[in-house]
């Protein structure tokens, strides 16, 4: 899980991937690394564009694109040695089609449970 201060880190290691002010209310970090993705028993690859405390972006063939509203799970190939299992349900939000035959992806991640007190 991204948390706000890791994604400062991040950004001020980076920083941020946008151009202009950031219109989302979560601000994105940029990835540059494979990407596993797909739902249970059936998994795809692609490329990781960015991720935030909310959501995430990919590029896939265009062949294999999830639908909007598609459930599925991410994880970040962030070197030979290290998996960043985003171990949270996302949802497609969006896949547009862009030249090459591929489709950039963006999903939505599940809200965190809240915990009592």
């Amino acid at each position: 899980m991204l948390t706000n201060t890791l994604m400062n880190q991040l950004a001020e290691t980076h920083g941020p991937l946008t151009f202009g002010p950031e219109r989302r209310a979560h601000a994105r970090v940029g990835f540059d690394c494979p990407v596993r993705w797909g739902d249970e028993g059936q998994e795809r690859f692609g490329w990781a564009r960015d991720a935030s405390d909310c959501g995430a972006g990919f590029t896939v063939p265009l062949s294999s694109a999830p639908a909007p509203g598609e459930r599925v799970r991410l994880i970040f190939q962030l070197d030979n040695y290290c998996d960043w299992l985003l171990n949270r349900q996302a949802r497609v939000k969006y896949c547009e089609p862009i030249e090459g035959g591929l489709c950039h992806v963006g999903v939505q991640f599940a809200p965190l449970p809240r915990h009592l007190d």
